[in-house]
């Protein structure tokens, strides 16, 4: 049988997964810049899955905190 349920879209399992790469975007960015400031740490959680992937992937990258938020 196929899954077809997205777990991100699981009332219970998608907060929690949720929480899960929000954790793992903090870790990148503050192991490479620093503690973040209020800003930066407001930002990602009001962003949709795919924006905060691409914000890690970012993360991994940029030569700057800003150059991660543009």
């Amino acid at each position: 049988m196929p899954i077809t349920e997205d777990i991100r879209n699981n009332e219970v399992l998608g907060r929690k997964y949720k929480r899960g790469e929000l954790t793992i975007l903090r870790s990148v960015i503050e192991k490479r810049f620093g503690p973040l400031p209020a800003w930066a740490q407001e930002s990602p959680a009001a962003k949709s899955w795919v924006e905060r992937e691409d914000l890690t992937a970012r993360g991994l990258d940029a030569e700057s905190l800003e150059g991660i938020f543009q």
